[in-house]
């Protein structure tokens, strides 16, 4: 069983993750509502995976992801969001986020990400994916 601590302020969207990944072999051992509060539950918990929502109150979901990898933690994140703007897009793949999953998906995508992530893979939305390189083409040096 996979241990996934869920991060997302929205009481609705956690208890619809919590059904979806019911009878999976991913587990949710703890959810947080905020930045602060997801931080001090991963290391309390000790999940595999933190999932977790790009705008919280208490700390964004990119602040989270930032802290995480400037202490050398080895907890493997996807993010979940409605949205990402392109900045954090590409700050999210230079700090090597593992996953990244749009709300307004198809359900089994996350699932699919979660499995990746569970085996040791990358796994972005296509859409994520593609306007990642876009922008790496746009914004590589020598251009």
């Amino acid at each position: 069983m996979t241990r996934i601590l869920l991060a997302d302020d929205h009481p609705m969207t956690r208890t619809a993750l919590e059904v979806l990944l019911r009878d999976t072999e991913f587990e949710i051992v703890g959810t947080a509502g905020s930045g602060e509060a997801a931080l001090a539950e991963a290391e309390r918990l000790k999940p595999d995976i933190l999932l977790l929502d790009l705008q919280m109150p208490g700390g964004t979901g990119m602040d989270v992801l930032r802290r995480l990898r400037a202490e050398k933690s080895l907890l493997k994140v996807v993010l979940l969001t409605a949205a990402i703007d392109d900045s954090s897009l590409l700050e999210a793949k230079a700090l090597r986020v593992e996953g990244m999953a749009l709300k307004n998906s198809d359900p089994a995508f996350l699932l699919d990400c979660l499995q990746s992530v569970r085996e040791g893979r990358i796994w972005y939305d296509a859409e994520l994916a593609e306007r990642a390189r876009q922008l790496a083409r746009k914004f590589r040096p020598g251009r």
